[in-house]
Order: C-alpha cells, then sequence, then structure tokens
C-alpha cells in the first residue's frame, strides 16, 4: 500500500494556507492535477517493477482523484472511490460545499452569474467524465451515502454510469457518517 499525502494538506500545505481549505479556485486546480499526476506516476512505477495487480482508492475528494486517476492510466487497475464525486462541479455548487464559495471574491463586479459560470467552466475541468472509463470497469466499485449532502447520490449515479460494468454500492448514510463508520 501507498498512501499519498495530497498537496495542500498536512505537511504540504503552504505556510500561508489556514486549515486544508485551499485559498483559490487556482488552488483546487493545481492540487487536483497535481495529485492525479502523483498517483498516475506511482501506479506507473508499481506497473513497471512488474506488478499487475494494481488498485486506487479514496474518499471525498480522494474518491474524484481515484476516479480520474483508474480513468486515466494506460492499463488496466481497480478502482474504488468511496464517497467520490463525478466532478467538482457537484460538489461546490450542488452540494454542501456550495455555501463556502466567496461569490463576492469571485465576482467583484457583483456579477455572481457570469462569476458562476466561469466556475462551472473551470471545474467541469475536474470531470471524471472528461476521461475514459477504465480498462476494466468491472474491477470498480463505487461507494456512495444514500443521504450524502456532500456528494448527492445523483453524482455518484453519474460516476457509474460513466464506468459502465462498475458496481454501485449503496451505504444507508451520509458522508460524515460514511467515513466514520463505514
Amino acid at each position: 500500500s501507498i498512501l499519498l499525502e495530497n498537496p495542500y494538506y498536512g505537511l504540504r500545505a503552504p505556510p500561508e494556507q489556514n486549515g486544508p481549505s485551499v485559498r483559490t479556485v487556482a488552488d483546487l486546480l493545481i492540487m487536483g492535477r497535481a495529485c492525479v499526476q502523483e498517483a498516475r506516476s506511482l501506479l506507473g512505477w508499481l506497473h513497471d517493477q512488474g506488478h499487475t495487480q494494481l488498485g486506487v482508492s479514496g474518499f471525498s475528494m480522494g474518491g474524484q482523484t481515484a476516479a480520474m486517476t483508474a480513468g486515466s492510466v494506460p492499463f488496466p487497475v481497480a478502482g474504488v472511490p468511496l464517497a467520490g464525486s463525478h466532478s467538482a462541479t457537484a460538489v461546490f455548487l450542488e452540494g454542501v460545499l456550495r455555501y463556502v464559495v466567496d461569490w463576492d471574491a469571485l465576482a467583484p463586479d457583483g456579477d455572481h452569474a457570469a462569476a458562476r459560470e466561469r466556475l462551472v467552466s473551470l471545474l467541469d475541468s475536474l470531470s471524471v467524465q472528461s476521461l475514459p472509463a477504465p480498462a476494466l470497469p468491472g474491477a470498480c466499485i463505487v461507494v456512495a451515502g444514500t443521504r450524502d449532502a456532500f456528494v448527492q447520490p445523483p453524482s455518484s449515479q453519474a460516476l457509474h454510469a460513466h464506468w459502465e460494468g462498475s458496481e454501485l454500492r449503496w451505504l444507508p448514510t451520509g458522508h460524515v457518517g460514511g467515513y466514520l463508520w463505514s
């Protein structure tokens, strides 16, 4: 097992960052891309060492990262996103995190509708649906909570539908309950 510490988290957080929240949309995009690239590199290294039974998993944003990694490596891997979304748009504009978006900072001119449109365009670049399904979708299990307010069930269903042949497992819980008890 290799546990990848996400850029912008833990020891990898910039000194000026306060807690786990990134300061800007640009930081979010850089963090997501870096994490996927690092996971791809680790899997590639393992694959080059002769390991063929490989898989990726993560919870929440880590679940989406695992899904993007599984869909972007050029060899078969198992993918098990736990409470992972099909898109950052679903999390930051449809789930409960929509309440933490600083719309005034994103729309200094006051045009929140235009800011929302720009944010959707940027976050859609982090969509699992922009990548092909994993080489072996039958080796993938999407695990989701039926009462998840962060990654709502339609997002999990969209990920599962994109990975035709994958399994979708529902947990009768929400995001935090899924992490703590399931």
